[in-house]
């Protein structure tokens, strides 16, 4: 059987244990498809999020599902880096032993990690937990122990309160963060009949598909998907459309200066006069701050996962589009989020509004960037006039000014 079948095969099994809407499980799976991806699981109490994640440990990487200690990291407040990463040899500690130290725990190693409750961590296990996503190796005392390459899954409960937060830095190492909501009545109903009819867990109705080296080989045929272009600079628009599309008026002494504002380097308390600007509405003015584009390599890796699972080599833009909403809701702040009930519902019914919107505005700008970049008059004065109308062109045109011949 092709590694493709049995991948479909796994996600069928794995959607009749936990019954998530079928685009939610194709999101997950896709995100397994390409190694070193972070995904964030985040729901209220007893939606399986757990169960998601053993499930997929067992079907996908059974071999690691077999160890008798697992790379299950559960986290609490009270639990230091040592408890986390870090088997201690005491006797060796007290020797000098410097070598024998310490061992490297499951979590570090294994090509499947699984944070339980990720939000409850303590700043000493985000610090380490931020080099083994980032570096995929721990340090310690100028020995180097790394990890294989790995699927990583985390799991949250966003009704819980934690005495630390989880910093930026490793937010915007998370690829996706994927909500996971309570069953509707049908499901609740179906599932409580199966229960009742033998009591057994989830877990207990999966089969073992794949171990460790089958997913790796899943990696080996996903590298060979293409991302055409065309898809990069769809990204590429998107993100110039959360940049700050007009010149900013800054007071200096005795009047005023025009200068560009690169929101990701914005400090303090600086607001942006957002209801002054003509482009007032779109999403630059929705959200509270900028990130860089790691969130754009995200989504173009779980993109290869879709376009994969369907069968096809080539990454389309629906794809792209599609995941938009999960690797974006985790990373943007929206202003006045009282008015909505999470970010992901925002993004789900602003990007599509948006893109029929812009999408006409951007297929033409696209269609005459590579012109203008060559130093084409005609084709610098036509994106020019579509600036005016846009703020992402615009904002697209202020960087070929500055780097066209």
């Amino acid at each position: 059987m092709a590694l493709r079948d049995v991948v479909l095969e796994g996600m069928r099994e794995l959607s009749g244990a936990v019954r998530l809407p079928p685009e939610t499980w194709r999101v997950i799976i896709a995100s397994m498809l390409t190694p070193n991806r972070v995904i964030e699981l985040t729901g209220t109490y007893g939606v399986a999020k757990t169960t998601i994640a053993l499930g997929i440990m067992k079907v996908f990487f059974s071999d690691v599902y077999e160890w008798p200690v697992k790379p299950i990291a559960r986290l609490r407040e009270t639990l230091t880096e040592f408890d986390v990463f870090w088997y201690v040899n005491v006797k060796a500690l007290m020797s000098g032993e410097e070598e024998r130290e310490v061992e490297p725990r499951p979590i570090v190693t294994a090509p499947f990690k699984f944070f339980n409750e990720i939000r409850r961590g303590s700043p000493k296990v985000y610090q380490v937990m931020l080099a083994l996503l980032a570096e995929g190796e721990l340090e310690y005392r100028g020995r180097v122990y790394r990890s294989e390459p790995f699927f990583c899954i985390m799991d949250s409960n966003p009704k819980d309160t934690a005495s630390f937060e989880m910093p930026k830095a490793i937010i915007d190492r998370i690829d996706a963060r994927i909500p996971v909501g309570a069953p509707d009545p049908l499901t609740s109903y179906a599932v409580l009949r199966d229960r009742a009819r033998g009591w057994r867990h989830a877990l207990d109705e999966l089969e073992p598909l794949m171990t460790s080296r089958d997913v790796s080989r899943v990696w080996a045929e996903t590298s060979r998907v293409e991302v055409p272009a065309h898809c990069s600079l769809f990204l590429s628009f998107v993100h110039a459309s959360m940049q700050c599309a007009e010149r900013y008026r800054m007071p200096i002494w005795g009047g005023e200066e025009e200068i560009e504002i690169d929101r990701t380097l914005a400090e303090g308390g600086f607001q942006l006069p957002c209801e002054q600007c003509r482009f007032n509405g779109n999403l630059c003015s929705r959200i509270a701050e900028a990130w860089g584009m790691r969130w754009m390599l995200s989504a173009t890796r779980i993109a290869v996962g879709l376009a994969w699972l369907d069968g096809r080599q080539r990454v389309g833009l629906r794809d792209i589009v599609s995941v938009l909403p999960y690797v974006l809701n985790h990373r943007l702040v929206i202003k006045e989020g009282s008015r909505y009930p999470n970010t992901f519902t925002f993004l789900s019914s602003y990007l599509p509004a948006l893109i029929r919107t812009s999408g006409e505005a951007w297929a033409r700008a696209a269609h005459l960037l590579p012109r203008a970049l060559r130093g084409s008059r005609e084709a610098l004065r036509e994106l020019e006039e579509i600036a005016s109308r846009d703020p992402a062109v615009q904002v697209v045109y202020r960087s070929v000014r500055r780097h066209a011949p």
